[in-house]
């Protein structure tokens, strides 16, 4: 992203997909990024910056609606005294969803192809080897992937990205 105002706008979503806030901010990224959009549209800049900034324009409209759909249920959860327990379920939320798809933004490198067994056991369903993977992986230099498979407060479900990644079904 070339401009500011999408890179904005995407951090302050992922703000709100960890930790609700202040919803005037979250609007205020979304106005940013569109104008940011437009400007490039203008500008008759490349398809892949406006692809960029239409993105984070997208996920501060999907962020916007999203919150304004709940709002209902988050205030009736609030009157039942159980918001502990919504943040808590939005929070399981976004990390099921980081260990699917993990960093959109970060492209991955060429596949260890010589694990792609160990990765195969794993998605048939022997869960406890995800951390042999994620050593295997640093061991041969892929440190921020084997570093997913390490962490212990993830839980890792089918269709992980690294699992995904390394059996070859991207």
């Amino acid at each position: 992203m070339s401009d500011k105002r999408s890179k904005q706008a995407i951090e302050v979503s992922e703000m709100f997909a960890d930790r609700p806030t202040d919803l005037k901010s979250l609007q205020k990224a979304h106005d940013r990024a569109r104008a940011a959009e437009t400007t490039l549209h203008q500008r008759n800049v490349s398809n892949a910056h406006r692809l960029a900034a239409q993105a984070a324009t997208a996920a501060a409209v999907e962020t916007l609606q999203y919150w304004s759909a709940s709002s209902a249920s988050r205030t009736a959860a609030e009157a039942r005294g159980q918001i502990g327990l919504w943040e808590e379920e939005l929070v399981a939320q976004a990390n099921l969803l980081r260990d699917i798809f993990g960093n959109p933004f970060r492209p991955l490198p060429p596949r260890p192809e010589a694990g792609a067994p160990l990765a195969e056991k794993i998605y048939a369903g022997d869960w406890a080897l995800i951390p042999h993977l994620g050593e295997w992986l640093q061991e041969h230099g892929y440190w921020s992937e084997g570093e997913h498979c390490l962490d212990p407060n993830i839980q890792h479900v089918k269709g992980c990205w690294v699992v995904d990644w390394v059996a070859g079904r991207e």
